[in-house]
């Protein structure tokens, strides 16, 4: 079979929107990109190429969106059997997925011939390598007489892609004779070029999608034992190492065509490298707990996303991925820290003060900043990193500016206030005048124009409840907290008891639904401790933890102040309750609290809502003692 024009018909097919995937997908280059080819590049300087380095891409006879096929006739194209009304297909291209798509009843057979031919495939990518290293040994001051066996290698090279369409039994082919090792090595190849064609052949065997088409145990077995042979074979470090010589700059001279090739090239190869990394640690989270500390891939990806310039596919990723490094591991938290990612991450959201993300790319970047902010104040020691950097500072003067980037700020502060380590922090948000920027938040309109998400609002009472948790009770600091909730006849106190009839309505509506899906739970033997933990989690999300928070505050307040006392009793007699049904509250909230969570002095946070619940219980008749 003739591989390579397979690859140029199937190019003709229509592609898949990019808006049917899920992960990432490269995109157009990007603008200032010149349309020569690298080959021609090349062409123009070989000489130049030996000091520096030679480039070297197979170019196809048409562009993947080029001119249509010459049996197609243009003119006949919406007619009945054309490309719409037809299928969109000519006969050699029928032909072709005729032969992919063989009956089942040739299976056995087929698979004997793949297996041979991915052998055949695999001998002719050995020894392309080898005729390459030896040319290149041979003519090591003359690239012209090797740039042919290195055209041979690119080419025998992206023909492993085929591998793909059946893993478990063409993947074992190409761990055994040894030929991903092979691969690997070719990612520290001279020619920076055949160095991301083996990233980018490396991105689609490691592709979650070759899992989704054969997603049963075997594939799965033969991904992990591919995914082990690659890292013996240090992949993950040649990936991380390749990076510092992939520049993916705009040159300052955007009319040196040469240079912009370079430039759109290497700017690829980059992005198939991220997500080659991806693939992996999707694979095996456990790698990700080595990236951080053994490579230098953390401070790559922060100097990336602190790039100046246009914002780019490249940083989108970027930004993505070290979201995605630090979700589940404490070391790469720490290393982020190390390398003084806390303030990186500070500057990067600086830039959103006066101006919003262009476009949903952008957007995504900034969450997935934001989040990675947040994920880092985890870390022991990256709280006095981001006290010390003035994270407090900006995220209240991102709260002032009403941009977007305002909701991903009220985020990292919930991060940056709660727990046992937020004690600073807290009587930093205060000094430095927080909650003038904080209440107009509280008071914003509950539904129509300005309303907030139910998300922000939960932040924001997360935030109110740090302040009264880590702040001593006789600071001034607390003081300015409580007179807030005093101040103007109370507003604020009864914007809380508003949001609280809200959240008991929204809990309302769903516990029917709930009930009906614990019966259908429990008739499918699921188990009772199963069932409670998931029914708990959906009364969460339906109203239940913004519930707990404003309880939870309601009952600081009526501690602090007889006034507020008084006025909340009032208004929860309005509204047809009592404080009974918040110590009932105070108890769900309790049960299911995480024992690990400290407050401020070392007290656990279950401990002082059990105190509290109790002078709660104390003030209604109707409550029955514990």
């Amino acid at each position: 079979m003739d591989v390579g024009k397979l690859f140029k018909l199937m190019e003709q097919l229509p592609s898949v929107p990019a808006s049917a995937l899920n992960k990432r997908k490269w995109g157009a280059p990007p603008p200032g990109a010149p349309s020569a080819t690298v080959e021609e590049v090349v062409d123009e300087d070989v000489s130049a190429a030996a000091s520096k380095r030679t480039r070297v891409t197979e170019v196809d006879d048409e562009e993947e969106e080029g001119p249509m096929p010459p049996d197609v006739d243009e003119d006949d194209e919406d007619e009945e059997g054309g490309r719409f009304f037809g299928g969109g297909l000519n006969d050699e291209q029928k032909q072709i997925l005729e032969i992919m798509h063989r009956s089942t009843s040739d299976g056995a057979e087929e698979s004997r011939d793949e297996v041979a031919d991915t052998r055949k495939m695999l001998l002719q990518l050995e020894r392309a390598i080898s005729k390459n290293q030896e040319m290149r040994l041979k003519h090591a001051d003359d690239p012209s007489r090797f740039i042919e066996s290195e055209a041979d290698l690119d080419a025998a090279l992206r023909e492993l892609v085929l591998l793909t369409t059946n893993v478990p039994a063409l993947y074992p082919e190409f761990i055994k004779h040894g030929t991903a090792a092979s691969v690997v090595g070719l990612l520290a190849h001279e020619n920076v070029d055949i160095a991301a064609a083996a990233i980018t052949v490396l991105e689609e065997l490691t592709d979650d999608d070759v899992l989704d088409t054969t997603s049963d145990e075997k594939s799965a077995a033969v991904m992990q034992q591919l995914v082990d042979t690659l890292c013996a074979s240090q992949v993950v470090e040649l990936l991380v190492s390749n990076l510092s010589r992939l520049h993916d700059v705009l040159p300052a001279d955007e009319t040196d065509v040469k240079a912009l090739a370079h430039y759109a090239s290497d700017m690829e190869a980059v992005y198939h490298t991220l997500s080659v990394l991806e693939n992996l640690v999707s694979l095996r989270p456990a790698l990700a707990a080595s990236l951080g500390p053994t490579t230098s891939l953390v401070p790559w990806l922060l100097r990336r996303i602190l790039q100046p310039g246009r914002f780019d596919q490249n940083k989108a990723y970027a930004g993505e991925l070290l979201s995605i490094l630090l979700q589940d591991t404490m070391s790469n938290r720490e290393t982020l820290g190390e390398k003084d990612g806390v303030d990186v991450l500070l500057q990067v959201m600086a830039r959103y003060r006066a101006a919003d993300p262009s476009d949903a790319e952008e957007v995504e970047f900034v969450e997935n900043i934001m989040d990675a902010m947040c994920l880092a104040l985890l870390a022991p020691g990256n709280r006095q990193r981001f006290l010390d950097a003035e994270g407090v500072e900006l995220m209240i003067r991102l709260l002032k500016a009403k941009r977007h980037a305002r909701a991903g700020a009220l985020k990292v502060l919930d991060h940056a206030l709660s727990g046992a380590e937020g004690g600073l922090l807290c009587e930093r948000f205060v000094d430095t005048l927080g909650l003038k920027a904080l209440c107009p938040l509280l008071m914003r309109p509950l539904q129509g124009k300005g309303a907030l998400r139910p998300a922000d609002r939960e932040r924001i009472l997360a935030i109110f409840a740090a302040l009264f948790h880590n702040l001593d009770s006789d600071s001034a600091e607390r003081i300015r907290v409580l007179a807030k909730f005093v101040e103007q006849n109370y507003t604020k106190t009864d914007q809380l008891l508003e949001w609280r009839a809200i959240a008991v309505a929204r809990l309302q509506a769903r516990e029917a639904s709930v009930a009906e899906e614990r019966a259908v739970l429990t008739a499918q033997g699921v188990e009772e401790a199963d069932i409670v933990a998931l029914v708990y989690g959906q009364r969460l999300e339906a109203g239940l933890y913004t519930l707990q928070l404003i309880d939870y505050l309601l009952a600081w307040l009526a501690m602090e102040d007889d006034g507020v006392q008084a006025h909340v009793a009032r208004m929860l007699t309005r509204q047809g309750t009592g404080w009974e049904a918040i110590v009932v509250t105070l108890d769900e909230y309790a049960a299911n609290i995480d024992t690990d969570l400290h407050a401020a002095g070392g007290d656990r946070l279950q401990d002082i809502i059990h105190a509290l619940r109790d002078y709660v219980q104390a003030l209604s008749p109707r409550c029955a003692p514990t």
